[in-house]
């Protein structure tokens, strides 16, 4: 983008500001080639290249900034050009099969609490349970538009087009053009930012506004227009306002623009913007900042007990979901590939910062330290206290590892060398979006089958019971989908305080919660009430682990008061629908 007409990066021929010009202005010594990455010109008062220098010599070609030739040489068609191809790639992997599987537990969980009845309600449910308000307020709106799993799947879907357009930008940033196409080719491709921007939570959100703000960070430094720290303080707020670990992205937001003013020995001008900036963004933030802190020490009082431990394995997950999430196992020769081009490129990302510091080109640096900040702020915390560490809340991270990777790549000295590692990469992306859309490993429980089955199968007022909360709360959002509404609904036991009223106490079946399988069932009392002679129970099994589904199956039948017998009706992925009967045998080899 020309730093002084704001127009679309490489849309023209950039004007350096006014302030770069001058050897003795503010702007000279944290002026755009130690900001952007491009690298210094020699000179005397330049140090010679120390030990990282040398080892990358001859590897790496000049990293071209958003102010180079190359870039400049590139007019407003091809940027376009650019953006559509990447903008159209994102929207083609994200809209593929949107809704090839049903809702799970934390989706259904987003529809409970956005469908309640206005945004304060929405607000205020979500304290309490312990979620951040930006996200479920705009599904809140998208509902009352639609209501099919492809039309709400769509809204994180065009959030994550979006992501991949920051992703573009920050790449431009750091290593102009180049390195931008790259980066938004790899964005569009990864299985990581495609998964969740599948998925309706508010994840891919933090990657968007982490993404812009980081953009918006390296603009605003480079060319010091006031405009773009507004864009980065808008973006900052959306992160604190969508999830707690968007106060985590942000700290990793003002340490790298910290870094930059610092290490780039930049003016006070500079220094000025970023901490007028962050004055912004706590005022912007300080109605949040007591409900988060509320929120952290109810979890360091136990409320998540479910979030594992860390350990040095933790930082291999997060690695492994950086470039490739969804990876299965292809065989030998594509498995030991795949392997063989990550190391390689890790390692090429490794040379690529050593070179960059010996030059003293402090952009990739502080790209990495957005990248490695967030993530090392999360495991001492969870070190500390209770943990907290969780990859699904860290998919910003992939923002800044895509473009450090394509700046990397695109930097090294020989085309063929270049082409090569970029198209090995592209390829590498494909196997596991392969594996996300048609692998049942990676699949969802089919609790919407399962309850599309039963409304064929039953009727409303026939007992359905429910030993894992994992499948009521999705049976409750598709029952309203499936069943027609009768006269008066039935009440039913809610778990939670986010459903709206009439999910619980008008329900169009009589769906209930039992607790588990670990005591008697309530059947007796169930049939009892409702008059039928039949109820359904509702298992959901662990796929992957072998012996789960049997184990499930005998616990359920030693769950069942006398004389009730149970035999399986239906059976859809990792879900297990039975009937029960006074006095019914158990079909002979079943599970």
């Amino acid at each position: 983008m020309d730093a002084q007409s704001g127009r679309v990066p490489g849309g023209g021929t950039p004007t350096a500001p006014r302030r770069a010009r001058r050897k003795d202005g503010p702007g000279y010594r944290g002026g755009p080639e130690q900001i952007s990455g491009r690298p210094a010109r020699s000179g005397p008062g330049l140090k010679p290249p120390g030990l990282g220098g040398c080892l990358s010599a001859g590897i790496f070609r000049a990293l071209p900034g958003p102010k180079s030739e190359t870039t400049a040489a590139a007019g407003p068609g091809q940027t376009w050009a650019d953006l559509g191809l990447v903008a159209g790639l994102a929207a083609l992997v994200r809209f593929y099969r949107l809704d090839h599987w049903g809702f799970w537990f934390d989706e259904a969980h987003s529809l409970a609490l956005a469908a309640n009845p206005d945004p304060a309600a929405v607000v205020a449910k979500g304290i309490v349970d312990q979620q951040a308000p930006l996200f479920f307020i705009l599904l809140h709106f998208w509902l009352r538009v639609g209501q099919s799993d492809y039309f709400l799947r769509s809204l994180p879907a065009l959030i994550g087009v979006g992501t991949v357009l920051a992703v573009y930008w920050l790449g431009y940033e750091l290593g102009g053009r180049p390195a931008a196409r790259l980066a938004g080719v790899l964005a569009a491709l990864s299985s990581y930012l495609v998964y969740y921007s599948q998925y309706l939570r508010g994840y891919i959100l933090v990657a968007l506004a982490f993404g812009v703000g980081a953009a918006a960070l390296f603009r605003g430094l480079r060319t010091g227009r006031p405009g773009w720290w507004v864009v980065y303080v808008l973006a900052g707020a959306v992160a604190a306002y969508t999830h707690q670990f968007g106060l985590v992205a942000l700290a990793g937001l003002a340490a790298a623009g910290f870094f930059l003013v610092v290490a780039g020995g930049a003016d006070r001008r500079q220094l000025g913007g970023w901490a007028a900036a962050h004055a912004a963004l706590l005022l912007a933030c300080l109605p949040w900042l007591g409900v988060l802190w509320e929120q952290f020490r109810r979890v360091q009082a136990g409320l998540d007990a479910w979030v594992e431990p860390v350990t040095l394995n933790s930082w291999k997950t997060l690695y492994d979901w950086l470039w490739f999430r969804t990876r299965a196992e292809y065989g030998l020769p594509v498995d030991a590939g795949l392997r063989l081009l990550r190391y390689a490129l890790t390692l090429v990302m490794a040379l690529f910062l050593l070179r960059a510091a010996a030059r003293r080109e402090w952009g990739p640096a502080a790209v990495a330290l957005l990248l490695a900040g967030p993530p090392a702020l999360v495991f001492g915390a969870s070190l500390i206290g209770r943990p907290v560490w969780d990859p699904r809340f860290m998919v910003f991270a992939a923002v800044p590892f895509l473009v450090l990777l394509a700046a990397a790549v695109t930097a090294l000295a020989g085309r063929g060398l270049r082409l090569a590692l970029g198209l090995g990469l592209i390829l590498g992306m494909v196997p596991p979006l392969g594996s996300y859309y048609l692998d049942p490993t990676f699949a969802n429980p089919e609790v919407r089958e399962a309850v599309a089955w039963l409304s064929l199968n039953r009727k409303p007022a026939e007992p359905v019971l429910h030993p894992n909360e994992q499948s009521f709360l999705p049976a409750l959002w598709y029952n309203r989908r499936f069943v027609s509404p009768p006269a008066s609904g039935f009440r039913v036991f809610c778990p939670w305080p986010t459903p709206p009223p009439g999910w619980c106490e008008q329900s169009p079946t009589a769906d209930y919660w039992v607790g588990g399988l670990d005591g008697p069932l309530p059947v007796d009392r169930l049939l009892a009430e409702s008059g039928q002679s039949r109820a359904f129970v509702v298992v959901l099994y662990n796929r992957h682990r072998p012996g789960e589904r049997e184990e499930f199956a005998a616990r359920l039948r030693a769950a069942l008061p006398r004389p009730y017998e149970a035999t399986l009706a239906a059976g859809f992925l990792g879900v297990d629908v039975y009937e029960v009967r006074s006095g019914l045998r158990l079909a002979a080899g079943e599970p």
